[in-house]
């Protein structure tokens, strides 16, 4: 499960290396982002899980090792602390960079500020040119692939004029960030420890 403004994608120089060692990973693109549809209506962990949850259904899969980045760490591990059993349940967890700790512990965290911090730059209207040049902004000694830039782009409509709109809306964005900020971490880690 990918984080919060990334798809799927994000597995994409992972997944091959995980193939050749004999698992089969598969990633959905969660809800509003990548090539899902934007829904409407909440954005919820309750929402998610069940998003995941039908995910998994769908893809038969029985006692999956899942792996969360960051929000998907999050969704992971509140998915494990709600399916401790049965042929859903996973074998295992697997948190990359995500999932155990709370935004709230950063000394002088409000939500005001988290939200002022994290909510996304306006990126509607870009050129792809201009859009490349922001991703490249943060490390400007870093330099995309043409393997890699497809992967960074994914989480972006590109129309015939070459102009780049966020899939995610902000809307959707800044309540998934406040359902982050609102994640007990601490309870969510008891629970599953206490199930597995």
């Amino acid at each position: 499960m990918h984080g919060l403004a990334y798809t799927a994608r994000t597995w994409d120089f992972v997944a091959p290396l995980l193939s050749e060692l004999g698992w089969m990973p598969l990633a959905p693109d969660q809800r509003g982002h990548g090539l899902s549809d934007e829904a409407d209506g909440d954005y919820t962990f309750d929402v998610i899980i069940r998003d995941l949850a039908a995910f998994l259904e769908m893809t038969n899969l029985e006692k999956p090792l899942l792996v969360g980045h960051s929000w998907g760490g999050m969704v992971v591990l509140d998915y494990a602390g709600r399916v401790s059993t049965g042929p859903r349940s996973p074998a295992g967890i697997v948190l990359v960079d995500g999932g155990i700790g709370q935004l709230s512990d950063i000394p002088g965290a409000t939500w005001e500020r988290v939200r002022d911090f994290l909510a996304p730059p306006n990126a509607s209207g870009l050129t792809l040119e201009n859009l490349h040049r922001r991703l490249l902004k943060p490390n400007p000694t870093w330099t995309l692939t043409d393997e890699e830039l497809p992967s960074m782009l994914a989480n972006y409509h590109i129309d015939e004029n070459e102009s780049a709109t966020p899939r995610l809306n902000y809307d959707h964005h800044i309540q998934i960030l406040q359902k982050i900020w609102e994640f007990n971490s601490t309870y969510t880690t008891r629970k599953f420890a206490a199930r597995y």
